[in-house]
Parts: C-alpha cells; structure tokens; sequence
C-alpha cells in the first residue's frame, strides 16, 4: 500500500521533514463571542462520510442553495462534532467541503480522526510518530493501555488516510481543535462542542465558577485527549479517570449524569454551562437541559441530527431548533 509516496511494510518509518513538522493540534480553539444577536449557531452530529445527507440537512436549515454553502460567516457558524471521517461512502468529499468553506464550517476532531491521522503519520504500523495537541504532545498507541486495544487504528483508517493525502489531512488539522467554546453574551451561557464529552470545571477558570462542593478539584482541569475524543464513562467519585465502557473506571456512570448531580446543587452561583456531542450512538438523540447528544446513527440508517441557535429578543434568551434527515445504512 503507498500513502503520500510512502510504501507500508518493511521500509524504515518515513523520516522526512513533512511528517516531522506535522501541525500541532489545538486542544481548544480559541473562544468565539457571540454579542450580535442575529448570529446563529448549528451543531451537527456524527457525518462519518455521508456527504449527501450532510448538504441536505444545510439545505433544510437555507443554508445551501445551487450548489453553494450560502451561510453568512459573520451571521452563522458551523460546527461538526466530530467522526465526520470513515465508514461512510464521501470522506473525501466532506474533507474538501470542510477546507472550502473555513471560514464558515469548524469541527472538532472525533476518535476517527484521530485514529485517520495516526494511520497517516504511520502507515508501517509502527507507531513511532505521536499525534501533538496544545496540551499533550506524545499521543500514541501503547499496548499496555487497554484504551487502545478498542480504537487502534484498523484497515479503514488507513483507506481514509491513503485517500484523503497528507496535505489536505494537515489542513484539517490546523483548522479543526478537539474543543470550542462559545461565549454566549446575550444570555449570559457558555456551549462547549467536543467529540465525546466533557465534565463539570472543564476548560473552566476559578473566577468563573462559584462552585465550592466536593469537586472543586476539578476547577480548571485539562482532560486527557482520549477522554474528550472517547469517554463514555465516568468514575463518579474520581473524575480523572474515564472509559469508553462501564467496565472501564470504578463507580462507572455515563459522563453526562455528573452534569445533572452538578446542577441538582443550586447552592452556587455556577455558569450556565451546555455540552454539545456526539459519540454515543447507541443512545441516540439524546437532548438533556446541560447535555446534548446528537449522534443519531447516521451511518447506520438513522437520522443526521443537528441543532440550531438563535436568539430570541423578545424572551432574552436563545432557542433551540431540531432538524433531521434519514440516512441510508451503509
């Protein structure tokens, strides 16, 4: 198999400049402050290469017209939460839609993408070149990390990587992050977008959070990038440690029930905090107050999901928007 020049099997590891300046990955983009309230935000779920039923959900929301992305970037943005690469038939297709249209389309890398860009980086299977982020800078592979015996690397990474190229692979690395945050002004409520998920105090400064409960440890934390790539489950009682199965953590509890036992407390003054994710299709469509899971198994025959904000001036708050497409199984 040849990848970018680089033929797998028993050469050397390529060695080469290019592969040793790969771009450093932003483990949180910088926050975006949302003050004009004509300025929307949609979130979408996982695409995993479903090209067609990603440019039929923007055309339900008008953001697509006569084979144009026609969303104002000054009044709309565009996240994709992740695994928006492999399984699906138009990966490349969503990388080149991704790269064409920046300025309005952002992402947040999933496991997937990950798991694509590890497989560029190594395409002997010899992992020797790390994926580096912002807040971490040797993410490989390690054989006696179970984690990595559930997402290595497989076949269809590699596809994905040998398809898509090196160039174009580092331009998605450079534009996408592995969180943002948005700043929601006008009402006073921060959204988190993130792949898998996120815990109370993540990402969060002391003078923004009042909280003085148990927890407060976790004020400020920077999570593991496995953690926010892939988590599905928390240890209740010690939030460092997390797993994609139950099995994985002691006192094993799905991440987002921490975020309901954290506001069930009004005792503080706490942010009003929103995680938006994708992830966990075996749940599904999962819209919870804090919470707001929108993997709804496209891939697998279910419905593209995304959810539009928009502020309401008349009540002072935003309000959230539904849309759904069906989706062929693959």
């Amino acid at each position: 198999m040849r990848i970018d020049g680089i033929i797998s099997g028993e050469p050397k590891p390529p060695s080469s400049p290019r592969w040793l300046k790969f771009p450093v990955i932003q483990t949180i983009d910088q926050t975006i402050r949302v003050t004009d309230p004509d300025h929307k935000l949609l979130f979408i779920g996982d695409v995993h290469g479903n090209y067609d039923e990603l440019i039929q959900l923007l055309k339900e929301h008008q953001y697509y017209k006569d084979g144009q992305l026609i969303a104002d970037p000054n009044k709309v943005h565009i996240t994709l939460l992740g695994d928006f690469l492999t399984k699906g038939p138009d990966s490349l297709k969503i990388a080149d839609f991704i790269l064409k249209y920046k300025d309005q389309i952002g992402c947040v890398l999933g496991n997937n993408e990950i798991m694509v860009l590890l497989s560029l980086l190594n395409p002997n299977h010899r992992f020797k070149f790390p994926l580096k982020f912002t807040t971490e800078d040797n993410f490989l592979p390690n054989e006696e990390f179970d984690y990595w015996n559930i997402i290595t690397p497989r076949k269809k990474h590699y596809k994905v990587a040998k398809k898509i190229g090196l160039f174009k692979l580092s331009e998605l690395a450079q534009h996408c992050s592995i969180v943002k945050r948005f700043d929601l002004t006008l009402s006073n409520e921060i959204l988190f977008g993130v792949h898998a998920g996120l815990l109370p105090g993540d990402f969060i400064s002391n003078d923004e959070i009042g909280d003085k409960g148990e927890n407060n440890v976790f004020l400020g934390r920077i999570p593991k990038i496995i953690s926010l790539v892939d988590m599905k489950y928390v240890n209740e009682k010690n939030w460092t440690e997390t797993g994609r199965n139950i099995d994985d953590v002691q006192n094993g509890i799905k991440w987002y029930k921490v975020w309901n036992k954290y506001y069930q407390d009004d005792s503080e003054n706490k942010p009003n905090i929103t995680v938006l994710y994708g992830h966990d299709a075996h749940n599904g469509l999962t819209l919870r107050e804090h919470t707001k899971g929108l993997d709804s198994g496209c891939v697998n025959g279910g419905h593209l999901s995304s959810l539009e904000y928009s502020f309401h001036s008349k009540h002072g708050r935003y309000i959230t928007h539904l849309h759904q497409v069906p989706c062929h199984r693959i």
